[in-house]
This record gives C-alpha cells, sequence and structure tokens, in this order.
C-alpha cells in the first residue's frame, strides 16, 4: 500500500509533531466538569483492555518489521510507537491516581486507538 505509505511519509513529522503538542501532561480538570461514576470506569476499563489486547497481537506482528526498520518510512513508525507508548504510560498513571476523570479516560482510549491504527498502517505498509 504505498499510497498509504506516502501519505505518511510526507505528512508524517506533521502528525507526529501534532501528536506530541497535543499530548502536554497532566492538566488541571474544572471541578464541575462531570466525572465517571463507578459503573462508567470498569465500563472504560474494560475497552482499555480490550485495545490493550488487540493492541498486543498488532504489535507481535509488526514487531519484526519495525525492528528491522530498512525504510525511513518504518522509522518514522518507530518514533512514532515510541511517543504514542510515552503518551499511553503517562495517561495512564493519571487515570490511575484519578480513575474517574472522563477527560483523561477519553484521551487515553484515544492514544490506544492511534497506536492500533498505526500498527495497522504498519502491517498494510508490509504488503
Amino acid at each position: 500500500m504505498a499510497d498509504g505509505g506516502g501519505r505518511f511519509a510526507a505528512g508524517g513529522a506533521d502528525r507526529l509533531g501534532n501528536l506530541v503538542c497535543g499530548h502536554r501532561g497532566p492538566r488541571e480538570i474544572p471541578q464541575d466538569q462531570a466525572l465517571f461514576n463507578d459503573g462508567t470506569v470498569r465500563e472504560v476499563e474494560r475497552a482499555e483492555a480490550a485495545y490493550e489486547r488487540a493492541i498486543d497481537k498488532l504489535d507481535a506482528k509488526a514487531r519484526p518489521q519495525l525492528e528491522n526498520a530498512a525504510t525511513p518510512l518504518m522509522a518514522n513508525y518507530r518514533e512514532k510507537l515510541s511517543v504514542l507508548d510515552s503518551a499511553i504510560a503517562d495517561l495512564k498513571s493519571q487515570a490511575g491516581i484519578n480513575p474517574a476523570n472522563g477527560h483523561l479516560r477519553r484521551e487515553l482510549l484515544a492514544m490506544y486507538q492511534e497506536k492500533q491504527d498505526t500498527l495497522k498502517e504498519v502491517l498494510e505498509a508490509k504488503q
């Protein structure tokens, strides 16, 4: 899928920059913002676990290609995944401190989705 890979290579730096700039670390959440209740937190935790399982499967398939990054495209993907891993770890840590914070949980789910999409792109670029 050269077209998809070409789009990433051309816009990879911009997308990676937006991803890095979009994640600025801890943020103050206004007290009046709705927080998740216990049932919602459990539901979100199940969704996070499902993402983690899916990502682990994709990662196992994509890892050899990423480790042998013979092209600049694969090197870009590896760097993007590293940034995503860092953002996910930071958000997981923050969510562990305040599990009912809906904003943090939505950001975390968005990072999981982005990582899953990126791993799928890596696998498609192989073909």
